[in-house]
């Protein structure tokens, strides 16, 4: 049973790498890299790493010469982030809960995470903890759906054929991206020197298809929502006309998504 879970947990990582990396995330590496002082031997953590696009991109920025530990919950992900990198430590553990000792790293980082850890204030906390003294925590979020169009006309999709819940489900995402409230959760935690920024970067997915229904399909039932395929069609082919303005000659969908990148002390 436990060989079949991890072969399953490695196909979704790899579906999610496929689709997911380059579509959302692979940009945003080097937006965060660009961003940081990396010096050689500096020791630097990745939480909730997923397949390691941004650990690879800190490890090459180092040259190899510094200690890059990815940190991910999912047994799939590190599996795939292994096939991509295995002079990288990848580590399992939970963000709130960190397995490491206090002061042992100069940067920690974590893309695109924050937003689904059950402890918020808790996870940054433990960020605080294992970082040396003046060491650096950056952290990257997505800005609220409402200021992200793609997104935003899919959610009004998915709320007015499926309802509430499932629309809540597909904000899920976006649930911290109010800079204020950021700000605030950083400095109750104990951060200092805190600096939330926004940065601009363009959402490609193959087709409107691909996009909707990795919400419909893969997402929607990790959050334990199921829709009859009767639903989803509806959703769909409503897609298909309400985000057409996405949509290049060549049908590929792309859109402006926004994200703040905060950066703190301990």
């Amino acid at each position: 049973m436990e060989n079949t879970d991890l072969a399953s947990q490695i196909e979704g990582a790899r579906a999610y790498d496929s689709l997911f990396v380059p579509a959302l995330f692979g940009q945003w590496a080097s937006v965060l890299s660009q961003k940081l002082d990396l010096s050689s031997k500096l020791s630097v953590l990745d939480v909730a790493c997923g397949t390691g696009i941004l650990a690879r991109e800190i490890f090459r920025s180092l040259e190899k010469s510094g200690r890059v530990v990815g940190l991910d919950p999912n047994l799939g992900m590190l599996a795939v982030a292994e096939e991509h990198e295995s002079r990288i430590e990848w580590k399992q553990g939970v963000a709130e809960s960190l397995p490491f000792d206090s002061n042992v790293f100069d940067m920690v980082l974590c893309q695109f995470g924050l937003m689904f850890f059950e402890d918020s204030q808790a996870a940054i906390k433990e960020f605080l903890r294992v970082l040396k003294p003046n060491g650096v925590l950056t952290l990257a979020v997505w800005d609220s759906i409402d200021n992200i169009p793609g997104y935003q006309t899919e959610h009004e999709i998915i709320k007015n054929i499926a309802g509430e819940d499932a629309a809540h489900a597909v904000a899920v995402p976006f649930n911290m991206g109010n800079k204020t409230k950021l700000q605030d959760l950083l400095v109750k935690a104990g951060a200092t020197n805190v600096k939330v920024e926004t940065h601009r970067g363009v959402a490609r997915f193959p087709d409107i298809s691909t996009m909707v229904n990795a919400e419909l399909r893969g997402w929607l039932p990790i959050m334990g929502i199921q829709l009859d395929e009767s639903v989803i069609q509806e959703i769909l082919l409503e897609a298909e006309s309400e985000m057409s303005k996405y949509t290049s000659i060549e049908k590929t969908v792309e859109f402006e998504i926004t994200a703040h990148i905060a950066t703190a002390t301990n």
